[in-house]
């Protein structure tokens, strides 16, 4: 086989492929990884963030990724239950920097759970905060896409010292 045609050979392959991995779906624990990882995302405050428009784009992305009676478990907070009430929850909490960390997704049916060790930073006057949690979320299949439906968070783990910027 010439250089060209094994060129040729490979470049369809890597076509075939790619068009491939858009006309697979994903897998139900990709779809829920993605889901965790989008309502996050959306915690993040960006430069020149005004307190409504925040406000805003947090309710949005919740409400696209969470039932409407989805339930939070926190030793800080109790129960919060409700959407409306984690948005409120989620808009007071300025400068929070949350990163996940998958250690296992299990999908059986309509239903997921996810455990996560998350890493979650804030600012509190004067001090800013690092700590490590692990948390369960369940989840549930609402059509092709999956809801929060319930977080539970354990407690702090560790905590970093105040970090410097």
């Amino acid at each position: 086989m010439s250089r060209r045609s094994l060129a040729r050979l490979l470049s369809a392959v890597a076509v075939v492929l790619g068009v491939a991995s858009f006309a697979w779906p994903d897998s139900p624990e990709e779809r829920v990884l993605a889901r965790l990882e989008t309502l996050s995302q959306a915690l993040r405050a960006s430069f020149g963030d005004e307190p409504g428009e925040r406000r805003e784009r947090i309710a949005a992305v919740f409400r696209r990724g969470m039932t409407s009676n989805v339930v939070l478990l926190a030793p800080e907070l109790g129960t919060v239950e409700g959407i409306d009430a984690l948005v409120e929850l989620a808009t007071a909490a300025a400068g929070v920097d949350l990163t996940l960390e998958p250690s296992g997704v299990h999908v059986a049916g309509d239903r997921a759970r996810a455990r996560l060790l998350a890493h979650l930073s804030f600012r509190i006057p004067g001090e800013e905060i690092r700590q490590k949690r692990t948390a369960t979320v369940v989840l549930r299949r609402a059509e092709e896409e999956f809801m929060v439906e319930r977080l539970e968070v354990g407690p702090p783990s560790h905590e970093e010292p105040e970090a410097r910027p």
